[in-house]
């Protein structure tokens, strides 16, 4: 279950992004400040940092022979630059940065992200309906371990309700970091 908020005023906006298992079990904390250093309708730059404490299970054996499971905190600090340039409002182009020190030893120490993508924020279906698409080829580097990637976000929503469907699909091009070859995900939002 994730939450994600955005509060602000001006240029400055507070986001702070809660992400929990289905059993209630906390993933991670993160507290985005965000400044949006260009606002105008073609250019658009914002800048960002955060910490976060990420959550994981760890057994611990005692000196007895029981183990015993606990959930400890790992913490993090990140910083972003999201430069997008929209040359109409059917299209845009843009870059994202995002950084981050792992705060704790026993967790990855640098990580570098960089995606180049192409945003299509509304292409219509209907008077009604409409789908957004962005399609994207990233870089990420975690500590010596790098590796390319493919991915899009495919959204639907209907101007008239509130709620929206969307998917993250992500394909590995080539990398030495663990995981699927393929993942994705179903997100049912609400904007209030």
């Amino acid at each position: 279950a994730l939450f994600d908020l955005s509060m602000g005023k001006g240029r400055w906006s507070f986001d702070p992004m809660l992400r929990f298992s289905m059993e209630g079990k906390p993933w991670a904390f993160i507290f985005w400040g965000r400044y949006k250093l260009f606002d105008a309708p073609q250019f658009k730059m914002s800048i960002g940092a955060h910490p976060s404490v990420v959550f994981r299970d760890v057994t611990v054996t005692t000196n007895i022979g029981i183990n015993k499971a606990y959930l400890t905190a790992q913490r993090y600090f990140a910083w972003e630059a999201t430069p997008t340039y929209f040359p109409n409002k059917n299209i845009g182009f843009g870059i994202n940065y995002l950084g981050s020190r792992g705060l704790t030893r026993d967790i990855v120490q640098n990580t570098t992200f960089l995606a180049v993508k192409t945003i299509f924020p509304r292409i219509a279906l209907n008077q009604n309906y409409s789908l957004s698409f962005t399609p994207q080829i990233f870089y990420l580097k975690m500590d010596q371990l790098e590796g390319t990637y493919m991915s899009a976000i495919i959204g639907c929503s209907n101007k008239k309700y509130p709620i929206s469907v969307s998917s993250i699909l992500s394909k590995k091009i080539k990398s030495d970091i663990a995981g699927k070859d393929f993942v994705w995900n179903m997100s049912l939002i609400y904007n209030y």
